[in-house]
């Protein structure tokens, strides 16, 4: 349920609680990978690089080349096979059977288990019947965006151990800060993609949990089957609000794991105060989404109500601050 990862920085229901929640937040994050893989990350590059304007003026060439650097950047690309979807990690990529770079909502996939997945008709092929921004996979791979590993290639991705097999079954970054660390311990769900740091977890995950081998479910997954049964009386917002959190926490802790997930840019997760200029002089009471989850996890909320109240406000003091500056 752990593993050792190199991490580089770089959605309601009327029953109780559902109302704040919201369904489908799953999305895919960057990859890192060993150093075997350094000789293919040199060689990886878009077509776009190889465009030129010779009309153009130098101010157009340098928004060309600008824009060619960030697709040049780009190592994950949204993905279509039939009706599925995912998307594709190019540090992952070797082969159509080798290296499991294919991320859906479930598992990792290989290019060739992903249209077995998808249900494809009987000739379709992984090069022809994935499509990648209207584009066959084949296009990226004559562009050289997709690099085919020699069959003789004793990387991990197509010569892996035991142990590198069970890795690829899960995310190599954090879930939900998507790893800013430089090197951290990931725990691994074991029903789902999902990698996290102990901490980033709610809850946090202890190191006896660790420890002693057992299987592991994150809260996504938690939350996920329990609906059914949890939700079976249907409640009224209002009346929610005075609930003890105590009876509510698993939607608590999976609300702000959603909303942690969300922000992309981590435009919440942090003290504003920190790094917005004259924050404090304008906001109060300060609310972030760091801080959300450590009440939590020391229980200091004693109502779904409390717990509520300080999530709106993260947004309205965001509300009142942009307000003021934009005078």
């Amino acid at each position: 349920m752990w593993r050792k990862s190199l991490i580089n920085a770089s959605k309601a229901k009327n029953s109780p609680l559902p109302f704040l929640v919201s369904e489908g937040e799953e999305d895919d994050e960057n990859e890192d990978e060993e150093d075997e893989l350094e000789n293919q990350e040199n060689q990886v590059s878009c077509s776009s690089e190889d465009v030129t304007d010779e009309d153009g003026d130098t101010g157009d060439q340098t928004e060309q080349q600008s824009e060619a650097d960030r697709d040049s950047s780009k190592r994950v690309f949204k993905v279509t096979c039939g009706d599925l979807a995912g998307t594709l990690h190019l540090k992952r990529f070797a082969s159509g059977t080798c290296g499991k770079s294919i991320r859906t909502e479930t598992s990792w996939l290989s290019p060739v288990e992903f249209v077995m997945e998808a249900s494809c008709p009987p000739d379709a092929t992984w090069k022809k019947d994935i499509i990648c921004d209207g584009k066959p996979l084949s296009v990226l791979i004559e562009e050289k965006t997709l690099m085919i590993h020699s069959l003789l290639c004793n990387c991990r991705l197509c010569s892996p151990n035991d142990e590198d097999r069970e890795n690829e079954k899960n995310d190599d970054e954090c879930y939900i800060c998507r790893g800013e660390e430089e090197e951290a311990e990931l725990v691994v769900c074991d029903d789902c993609p999902r990698s996290f740091h102990q901490k980033c977890h709610l809850p946090h995950v202890d190191d006896a949990i660790l420890g002693d081998n057992r299987q592991w479910r994150c809260t996504f997954c938690v939350y996920q089957t329990t609906q059914d049964w949890r939700y079976s009386d249907e409640l009224e917002v209002e009346p929610a609000m005075y609930r003890q959190i105590s009876q509510h926490m698993l939607e608590c802790q999976y609300l702000v794991l959603c909303l942690c997930r969300a922000d992309d840019e981590r435009t919440f997760a942090l003290d504003p105060c920190l790094y917005l200029d004259r924050y404090s002089t304008v906001i109060q009471t300060p609310m972030w989404l760091g801080n959300i989850a450590d009440k939590l996890q020391e229980k200091e909320y004693q109502t779904v109500g409390q717990f509520v109240s300080d999530v709106q406000l993260i947004f309205t003091n965001c509300a009142s601050y942009n307000q003021v500056r934009n005078l």
